[in-house]
């Protein structure tokens, strides 16, 4: 073998075990050499590519994207590099739709003219994926800061602007409800932090909660809310046992349906939360002699009198609640809340369920497994 050919296959060889995916072209486009990450991270099925012009081998997404790129870097007589960022579409080959970093670079012969084109491909999926999720963490952090933020704001103002004419028990009261705003902020914000230090391998605590306390401590909390817009609310409670799960995400949950309900009740309007036991009998695939399954659980409902879902919205709202895959802020106005609350309700191993008329109300609720202590 000559030195020249022995030098190729060991730059051939090179090229074949770096990390990233590689290309060469010459100065027509046409593919001189492509290493087997490129092929695999490009959805490459035909092995007689060599010749070809990388134009025709490329998806259209990709292509747009590499057309400008690859023609300005060409039109210029010395070395210039290029970096294009693109994400994978219309490629059914390609199953996780991927984000590719291309380098595209001119490079020189011996003569200093420009001789080719050499095209590295960085896969960046996994940035970009870990880009959105600290995306969509500091919006969803960000809804859940604002509504105790803002029942702070307004008991506090109520307080200066009223203090004289409200009488000593209610300011008490203001004070103690802001408090427990303030406590909430307090574990939402360290929360927060601990989310952001473990990551996914963070684990929730669950326990025994008095669901009762909770609902009785946000319709105090939204009392102002609703009173602003002439909006009633109201309790119905039977008398229960404590729920397994966690007090915080609990919590949050009614919060976020609730201040939905709020936000789609008109002047005049109504709002229930209805706490109850329920019993779900599983009668599965029995046998003659087998015993009926029966499971308790502690049903909350959030029920209104507002606008209720017509059929357009009820299939984005059917896409938010039972398909977590698909990440719901078409209609922002209800999407983020909803979205946490359903995230928060799946720790639970549960779901969040609704019914709705249009110009009559909507209805949504989840069940809980009651606490045998």
């Amino acid at each position: 073998m000559a030195k020249s050919e022995l030098w190729e296959q060991r730059l051939r060889n090179l090229i074949e075990n770096i990390a990233h995916g590689a290309i060469l072209l010459d100065l027509d486009l046409n593919i001189l050499f492509a290493n087997k990450n490129a092929i695999d991270m490009l959805g490459w099925k035909t092995p007689n590519f060599i010749g070809e012009s990388i134009l025709n081998m490329l998806s259209n997404s990709i292509k747009d994207k590499l057309f400008t790129s690859l023609s300005d870097i060409l039109s210029y007589s010395i070395p210039l590099t290029r970096e294009v960022e693109v994400s994978i579409q219309n490629t059914p080959d390609l199953e996780n739709k991927p984000t590719f970093r291309f380098f595209i670079k001119t490079f020189v012969d011996h003569s200093q003219s420009i001789s080719g084109v050499s095209v590295t491909i960085e896969d960046i999926s996994k940035e970009t994926g870990l880009d959105i999720m600290k995306n969509q963490f500091i919006q969803n952090i960000s809804h859940e800061l604002r509504s105790p933020l803002f029942n702070i704001q307004s008991f506090l103002e109520t307080l200066i602007d009223y203090y004289d004419q409200l009488p000593k028990q209610e300011k008490i009261d203001f004070l103690n409800i802001a408090n427990q705003e303030v406590l909430r902020l307090t574990r939402l914000v360290n929360k927060a932090l601990e989310i952001a230090k473990l990551g996914s391998k963070y684990k929730y605590q669950f326990e025994a909660v008095n669901i009762h306390s909770i609902a009785y401590q946000l319709i105090n909390s939204y009392q102002f809310t609703a009173q602003d817009k002439n909006i009633g609310l109201s309790l119905e409670l039977e008398e229960v046992s404590s729920v397994i799960g966690n007090h915080d995400l609990l919590f949050q949950i009614i919060s976020n349906l609730l201040d939905n309900a709020i936000k789609f009740t008109s002047d005049s309007g109504h709002i229930v939360i209805r706490i109850f036991a329920y019993k779900h009998t599983n009668l599965g695939h029995r046998k003659f002699f087998d015993q009926t399954s029966i499971t308790s659980f502690i049903r909350t409902e959030i029920s209104d009198s507002g606008v209720g879902i017509n059929a357009k919205r009820e299939r984005f709202v059917l896409d938010t609640v039972f398909n977590p895959q698909k990440e719901f802020y078409s209609l922002k106005e209800i999407g983020l809340g909803l979205s946490i609350a359903r995230d928060m309700i799946q720790k639970h191993s549960s779901k969040i369920y609704f019914r709705s008329e249009p110009k009559v109300g909507t209805t949504f609720w989840f069940d809980l497994k009651l606490c045998n202590l």
